[in-house]
C-alpha cells in the first residue's frame, strides 16, 4: 500500500537558488499569472521534513513491533503523506490554484522536499556569484569570506540536485530574466505547461526593486547587472577566487582583466 497520490493536474513549484540571486523577483512574476497563487517565505517546510524524519526513526525502530514497520510505510510515503496535507493547507489558501513556493533555504533539502512532494516541479536560479556576495554582505551584514561559502553552498547543492532530479527541474539564469525577459519567462511558463502572460514580463520590466540591499532601493533591473565587485579590495578578490572560483567557472560565468588582477 502507497499513500494517495497528490493531484498531477495542478503540482506545486518550487523557486530554489541562493539567497540574493532574484528568487522573490522569479516568484512574483510568476504569480502574475491567473493559474498561480503565491504568498510570503514560509520556512516551517524544513522543520517539518526534519520532525516527519524523527518520527519515522522514532517509530519503526523496535522493528515489527511499531506500525509502520508492520504497514510497510518507508520514509518516502509518510513524506508524502505529510506533504498531501500541506498541499492541500496551500491549495485551500491559493484557491484551487497552482501554489509557488520561494524560501532560498529550502535549497538546501531539496531533495527531501521532492519526496515529500513527489509532482512539484523546480525552478533553479543562478546568478553570478560576486553579484550575489556582494548583495548578501550588504543585506545581511555577512562577513565577506562567509558570503563566499555561503554561494558556494547552494549552488553547489542545486548542481547536485539537479543531476539527481533532472526532469523535475529547469535552470534559469537570472542575468537572462532581466536581459530577455519575454524570451526567459516564456521558457519558463513552457515547463510549467502555461501560457505565458505579459503581466509577469511587466513585473521584472517595469517593477520596482524587491527586497533591496540598502541604498539600492531605486534600482531597476538592469542596474542589478553592473558589476559590483570592482571595488572589493584585492584580498577580497582573492578570497572570492579561492573559495569560489572553481564554481563561478563550471557555471560559465566569465571574468574580465580587472576582475583577474
Amino acid at each position: 500500500m502507497t499513500a494517495e497520490p497528490q493531484p498531477t493536474s495542478k503540482p506545486p513549484v518550487f523557486v530554489l537558488g541562493a539567497p540574493r540571486s532574484g528568487t522573490s523577483m522569479l516568484h512574483w512574476a510568476l504569480c502574475r499569472h491567473e493559474a498561480l497563487w503565491g504568498s510570503e517565505e514560509s520556512d516551517f517546510l524544513a522543520p517539518l521534513i526534519d520532525g516527519v524524519l524523527a518520527a519515522h526513526r522514532a517509530g519503526t525502530r523496535r522493528g515489527d513491533r511499531h506500525w509502520l514497520v508492520r504497514q510497510r510505510v518507508d520514509e518516502d510515503e509518510l513524506l508524502a503523506a505529510v506533504g498531501g496535507g500541506v498541499h492541500a493547507l496551500y491549495t485551500d489558501r491559493a484557491n484551487g490554484r497552482r501554489w509557488v513556493e520561494q524560501t532560498p533555504s529550502y535549497t538546501l533539502c531539496a531533495g527531501e522536499l521532492a519526496r515529500m512532494f513527489p509532482n512539484a516541479q523546480f525552478l533553479l536560479l543562478t546568478r553570478d556569484g560576486r553579484q550575489v556576495v556582494d548583495s548578501i554582505r550588504r543585506m545581511m551584514r555577512i562577513p565577506h569570506r562567509k558570503a563566499c561559502r555561503w554561494w558556494r553552498l547552494y549552488v553547489e547543492r542545486v548542481a547536485a540536485f539537479e543531476a539527481t532530479h533532472g526532469e523535475r527541474c529547469l535552470p534559469v539564469r537570472y542575468e537572462e530574466l532581466v536581459r530577455d525577459t519575454e524570451a526567459a519567462l516564456a521558457r519558463v511558463f513552457a515547463f510549467l505547461g502555461l501560457a505565458s502572460t505579459p503581466r509577469a514580463v511587466a513585473f521584472i520590466r517595469d517593477g520596482g526593486a524587491i527586497n533591496a540591499a540598502p541604498g539600492r532601493e531605486h534600482e531597476r533591473p538592469d542596474d542589478k547587472l553592473q558589476p559590483r565587485w570592482h571595488d572589493w579590495s584585492a584580498g577580497q578578490r582573492r578570497a572570492f577566487r579561492r573559495i569560489c572560483g572553481a564554481a563561478l567557472r563550471e557555471l560559465g560565468y566569465e571574468t574580465d582583466a580587472r576582475w583577474t588582477r
